[in-house]
């Protein structure tokens, strides 16, 4: 189901939080040659120079530069090439397996991290959804000012496969196992276009 906005996001944009955090999140699953951001976004619901940059790059590509503007309006053009990418449906190039190359974050920038559970050929090392998932550097702070990290992944892979890919669904817990958000698969491979 595709994301929507309220209201509008960049500059002099609305700026709600909600819309900010989705935008975010889905600028950072855009392919890096689609126009995803590099660094990835921080996922903190703040519109700042950084998103505003990623909104105007991420128009370039997709649209020409002459029609790349800052701000991204509901139920417009932008949303639609954002949400193009959004997992779990359909990429551009087909299901893709989650590698150990794959670079995997939580919803608010902590890097995940796998921990193989079953020994893997030497390449491609295909993640599975019984291999522990670490989240570290997760700066989250619960409504009571109080941290509360995201620690650990729970995967849902798709169509009852062992094997993540694109299509799987991550949600990050905390230390109580407290669902947190979906992670975010920044990229699938160091260049997920790169013929092998």
């Amino acid at each position: 189901m595709a994301r929507e906005l309220v209201e509008s996001v960049g500059l002099e944009g609305v700026n709600r939080r909600e819309d900010v955090l989705t935008v975010q999140v889905l600028l950072n699953k855009v392919p890096q040659s689609y126009g995803r951001p590099d660094p990835p976004l921080v996922v903190d619901g703040i519109c700042g120079p950084r998103l505003i940059s990623a909104i105007r790059g991420f128009m370039a590509r997709q649209f020409g530069l002459q029609n790349a503007g800052s701000t991204i309006e509901p139920g417009q053009r932008t949303m639609e090439a954002l949400n193009k990418f959004d997992a779990p449906g359909p990429f551009p190039w087909g299901v893709v397996p989650l590698t150990a190359a794959a670079v995997i974050q939580c919803p608010h920038g902590g890097k995940v991290r796998v921990r193989f559970t079953s020994p893997r050929p030497s390449f491609p090392q295909v993640l599975l959804v019984g291999d522990q998932f670490l989240v570290s550097g997760c700066p989250f702070v619960s409504g009571e000012n109080r941290p509360s990290p995201c620690v650990t992944v729970l995967w849902t892979p798709s169509k009852g496969s062992g094997t993540l890919t694109n299509t799987s669904t991550g949600v990050c817990l905390s230390l109580n196992q407290a669902p947190q958000g979906e992670v975010i698969v920044v990229s699938y491979q160091p260049d997920p276009f790169r013929v092998l």
